[in-house]
């Protein structure tokens, strides 16, 4: 596939910050409503795609970043617009922020952390396996390492959609993005949502407005850094695990440290390579 020298818009697209998805059972394949919320997924983003499409943008790359990275339907979006699908991947959630072009990204239907107390469910990366995450201390969601990924490829996160708990995260935790807030939580499987089309709407203009600002702005090359980490220098990252196996199998690594019978630590060159290696642990399956 050639590789276009015009703007590009890259969107990581999760399923749980959706309007109009509050429980499990609607993430998950077998689940009530999966194939209404894969079409509110799919419809969203490209709406996202479109808007950005409409603002300039020549093409659009998509990584559909939740669960078996099957969700999104293809036919549902654009022209001009790249999807990328399944896992494992290097860069995870952000596969496909690095390839030229990519000048901004948007992070969609996101949600907060597993260590937050509030916010529609809310994990970080694995629900079943990991309790918390640490990056150089600072506990760490699905959105810092997005963010941090970007950034070491000096591309600016322009806007992070999710329920008003996480647009409050994103608000008081990062530099430059602007947050759409596409429903309010009223517990961790309960929230109040505007109608899709009402929501796609308020969609398309952030889109517009934020994809106009970033044209606007001079194109400079420079290292870019919307947190207080930088993610081009050497990392600490601490792992909480629900199950003191996942732990124990985590120190035969000679990298890792076990530090309790829950807890592992390790050292990472930049985030890439805590990418990486994140990706290993969520997604290693023995094949037999």
């Amino acid at each position: 596939m050639s590789e276009p020298s015009t703007d590009r818009l890259f969107i990581s697209a999760d399923i749980e910050g959706l309007a109009h998805v509050v429980t499990p059972a609607q993430t998950l394949t077998d689940g009530v409503e999966w194939a209404q919320a894969r079409n509110w997924m799919s419809d969203d983003t490209a709406s996202v795609a479109g808007a950005a499409l409409n603002a300039g943008m020549a093409e659009v790359i998509v990584a559909d970043s939740h669960l078996r990275g099957e969700n999104i339907v293809p036919e549902r979006l654009p022209a001009n617009t790249l999807l990328l699908r399944s896992w494992p991947r290097p860069l995870g959630m952000m596969q496909g922020v690095d390839r030229p072009g990519v000048r901004g990204a948007v992070l969609l239907g996101y949600h907060t952390a597993s260590h937050h107390s509030d916010g529609v469910l809310n994990h970080t990366l694995h629900g079943g396996m990991i309790a918390r995450l640490w990056i150089n201390e600072e506990p760490a969601s699905e959105t810092l390492l997005s963010v941090l990924l970007a950034n070491y490829f000096g591309v600016p996160v322009i806007l992070a959609v999710g329920d008003d708990a996480y647009c409050r995260y994103v608000d008081a935790s990062y530099h430059g993005i602007e947050t759409c807030c596409t429903k309010e939580s009223l517990g961790r499987f309960s929230a109040l949502a505007l109608p899709p089309e009402q929501v796609r709407g308020l969609l398309s203009d952030s889109v517009a407005v934020c994809v106009g600002r970033l044209r606007d702005e001079a194109r400079q090359p420079a290292a870019l850094q919307q947190t207080a980490i930088d993610p081009t220098a050497a990392l600490t990252v601490r792992i909480e695990v629900k199950h003191s196996i996942t732990a124990e199998l985590m120190a035969y690594l000679p990298t890792v440290t076990r530090i309790d019978g829950l807890t592992a630590q390790w050292r990472s060159a930049d985030i890439v390579e805590v990418s990486r290696m994140l990706q290993f642990l969520t997604h290693y399956q023995p094949v037999p």
